[in-house]
Formats: C-alpha cells, sequence, structure tokens
C-alpha cells in the first residue's frame, strides 16, 4: 500500500506590484480631492466670516457716530492724536481739508454769565500703525468736564484735549480694529464747507494663508446740531 500524497489547492493571496501601485495612485487622488475640497471650505468660511466682521464694523462705526453727533454743539477735525493742536502749534483742519482726528464738542450757555461752556468731549481718531499701510485700529474717547469750562475759541479747545486726552493714543478703546482714511492723502475725516464732516474709510479684515482678506469702502456724513 502506498501512503496518499495531499497537495494543497489554494492558490496564492498576495497583490502583485502593479495592483499595489493602482492602489496607492487611487488612495492618493481620494485624499488629493479631500484635502482640496477641505481647503476650498475654509477659504469660503473665512472669504465669509471677515465680511461679516467688517458688515458689523461698518454698522457699529456708523450707528456710534450718528448718535455721538445727533446732540454735539460742533465738530472740529484735527491732522491726527499726537499734535491735535497741542501748543497751539496746529488749529483745527479748515474747509476742503482732511485729518485723522474728529473731536466732537457739548456746550451749555451758562445761565448767569450767558457765556458759551464746555461739558463733554467725545474724539474719534484714527492712528495709522500697522499693516498694509496707513492703516490702523479707530478708537474713541469721552470725557464729561466737570465743572464745565468756558470756551472762547479753538486754542481753548486745544488746551482741553491736552488736559484730558492720555497721552498714549492706545488708551483709548477700539471702535473698529483696523481701517484706513480715503479722504485726501489717507485721512479719514473730511471738512466739507465748514458744515459738516464726510467719514471716508476702509475697513479691513486681514486675510491668512488660508483665505484672502476683506475690504469695505464706505462713506457717510455727519452734522452737529450746532
Amino acid at each position: 500500500m502506498h501512503p496518499r500524497t495531499f497537495r494543497s489547492h489554494r492558490t496564492s493571496a498576495a497583490f502583485t506590484y502593479a495592483e499595489l501601485l493602482m492602489a496607492t495612485f487611487v488612495m492618493g487622488l481620494v485624499v488629493a480631492t479631500a484635502v482640496g475640497f477641505l481647503l476650498f471650505s475654509l477659504r469660503v468660511y473665512g472669504f465669509d466670516s471677515g465680511r461679516m466682521q467688517v458688515n458689523r464694523d461698518v454698522r457699529k462705526i456708523t450707528q456710534r457716530m450718528m448718535t455721538d453727533t445727533a446732540y454735539a454743539s460742533a465738530a472740529d477735525i484735527f491732522a491726527d492724536y499726537a499734535t491735535r493742536g497741542t501748543n497751539h502749534v496746529t488749529a483745527a483742519i479748515g474747509a476742503g481739508a482732511a485729518g485723522n482726528m474728529l473731536v466732537l464738542t457739548y456746550c451749555d450757555s451758562s445761565p448767569t454769565t450767558g457765556f458759551v461752556t464746555v461739558n463733554k468731549l467725545i474724539a474719534y481718531y484714527l492712528v495709522p500703525s500697522g499693516s498694509p499701510a496707513y492703516t490702523g485700529p479707530i478708537r474713541r474717547f469721552e470725557t464729561v468736564i466737570n465743572p464745565a469750562v468756558q470756551l472762547t475759541d479753538i486754542y481753548a479747545l486745544c488746551d482741553l484735549l491736552d488736559d484730558h486726552l492720555p497721552s498714549q493714543a492706545g488708551a483709548n478703546p477700539t471702535i473698529v480694529q483696523l481701517a484706513k482714511g480715503n479722504a485726501g492723502t489717507n485721512q479719514l475725516f473730511y471738512n466739507y464747507m465748514d458744515r459738516s464732516v464726510m467719514v471716508k474709510a476702509k475697513i479691513y479684515q486681514v486675510g491668512s494663508v488660508l483665505h484672502q482678506g476683506v475690504i469695505s469702502t464706505y462713506n457717510f456724513t455727519i452734522s452737529p446740531r450746532g
């Protein structure tokens, strides 16, 4: 009797080199497509978020300035926060010119003397310091003058600013994160015929490697009640 010999009928389950290459290629295409879609989605999301933030900034400063100006007695434009008429070197900007600082004055007439007295000051200003060039935050300053001070001329207003404004421009709260003046040579406020103030600005939302930045140009006019 001869012993029986049993042979396996199973075939090899290993992939060939060509099959491995094809599988790797297909997997690479799937990953590249997924990454591309993800980056596109992030760019769209970043752009939409930036546009919404710019719109919020525009609404915020417009509503705030319109409310402040409605009750102001006068509006004066100065070249910038640093000079602002300091030591009477420069006074307010005249008609047809522009500057980066707006000062709103709130006045009353004294019932005893009849003199005009100042009881509050509000200022908006842009200090260019960032990138892109000529951009920076728009800040707001407010102070109550108590007791009220007699206002005789523009130089008396300069003295009030020197007495009450912080020495550092960054000490005051930010209204808009990043903006650039669009009047004159990159100024924010334009004196229109000594009757009103035109606010001309570009509001920025800086982009990144994932999405492009957003820029919105806007203009509006404010007039104190006088």
